[in-house]
């Protein structure tokens, strides 16, 4: 069994010196006055000075390809790696083991942040994310099989904690007596992953075993993306093409009847009163951050379907939004070879966002490999402002 994730004996984080909104009547109309200073700054609107292709992972990686997500997170300093359907090949070039999710470290982060990933290599390819007994008595009769996919990441309950949660998306793909394969999306579900003190080692456990949280006709809640803030864990979810908000008291992840969804002005137990926050992309992650200034606290960075832009980046004062999006990479900045993509990715620990920068990663919709790219926006100068 997996050790579990016990409060924490210290204080809590104090809330940021930016939150402080007031608005102010006037005349002229109203003012949104903020109470805040600036040590450092992007330029807003968004605007790169320099794009940096630091490689595709699997270059990295070989014989093991992965195929799929590419989330990061980190525990106590080690960084590791989220993928989907992940293969081993031979000298030849044949594929000789498949799991269908598994887990990463990357063993020099600081070298290259998407370079020198160490992936255990074994005939069994054991999945980071098993299946329950259920499942796997499900998939004997080789006309079914259970896929579990983790695009919303690890979310961990403190900063320092050595393990965390993961909402996960189950499918449940049939084979046809004609060959023909279709994917039937079940449900959310919850896992916990804790480190290993000796070896690093991170390993998952399903909590709720064959229970979902959520159906196929409610959002996806925490598999789009999960955030820690404060005493909540904040989980995005799709349902069609829209994004849902839901928060959840952080130690209370696995029980349903303690999760709050976003109705548009305050968060309320009711989920048929839930709204969409956007609408349109397909994968994305959401921060905090003050790279552009303390009039936005959170920002955006995703993708879309149809790539138009490849990636967008938004930026909001409250968590729940409105995210006011921009064009961040658009199909011109990019080799043609790479502008059809998907699971765009943020990785906030890579570089240091006073110097403006910031690590985005993307899967080629072809080949699957994950792409690297840091992104150096153009700064501000500071020297006027007040301190």
């Amino acid at each position: 069994m997996l050790p579990s994730i016990d409060p924490p004996q210290g204080k809590m984080k104090p809330e940021s010196k930016y939150s402080l909104v007031e608005q102010v009547e006037t005349p002229c109309g109203n003012l949104l006055v903020t109470g805040g200073s600036e040590e450092y700054s992007a330029e807003y609107p968004p605007k790169i000075a320099t794009f940096y292709y630091l490689g595709e992972l699997n270059d990295e990686m070989k014989p093991i390809y992965s195929q799929g997500n590419g989330r990061s997170f980190t525990i106590r300093g080690n960084v590791y790696h989220i993928f989907g359907k992940t293969i081993w090949k031979d000298a030849k070039g044949e594929v000789v083991g498949e799991a269908a999710n598994s887990l990463a470290l990357v063993s020099d982060p600081e070298v290259n942040p998407i370079a020198n990933v160490a992936m255990p290599i074994s005939r069994g390819m054991v999945p980071f994310l098993p299946l329950t007994k259920n499942e796997e008595e499900l998939e004997k009769g080789h006309n079914h099989k259970v896929v579990l996919e983790m695009p919303g990441g690890f979310c961990k309950p403190e900063p320092d904690a050595i393990g965390g949660y993961i909402w996960f998306q189950k499918y449940i793909q049939t084979r046809s007596t004609e060959g023909i394969v279709e994917t039937a999306f079940q449900g959310v579900s919850l896992a916990i992953a804790v480190r290993n003190r000796h070896t690093e080692e991170v390993r998952a456990e399903r909590i709720m075993h064959d229970e979902l949280l959520f159906t196929d006709s409610e959002p996806a809640f925490g598999s789009f993306c999960s955030v820690l803030e404060s005493y909540y864990f904040y989980v995005w979810g799709k349902l069609g093409e829209d994004i849902y908000l839901a928060r959840v008291e952080k130690y209370e992840p696995q029980n349903r009847s303690a999760y709050e969804f976003w109705d548009g002005y305050n968060f309320t137990q009711d989920i048929s009163t839930a709204v969409p926050v956007f609408s349109g992309y397909s994968s994305g992650t959401i921060m905090r951050s003050n790279i552009f200034g303390h009039l936005y606290n959170w920002m955006f960075i995703g993708g879309t379907e149809s790539n138009m832009p490849v990636v967008t980046i938004g930026v909001a004062h409250d968590i729940q939004g409105p995210y006011i999006m921009h064009s961040l990479i658009k199909p011109e900045h990019v080799h043609p070879m790479l502008r059809q993509v998907h699971s765009v990715y943020a990785h906030h620990w890579a570089y240091t966002e006073r110097d403006g920068q910031l690590l985005i990663t993307w899967n080629e919709s072809k080949t699957g490999n994950i792409i690297g790219t840091k992104l150096q926006f153009s700064m501000c100068k500071l020297s006027a402002l007040p301190r």
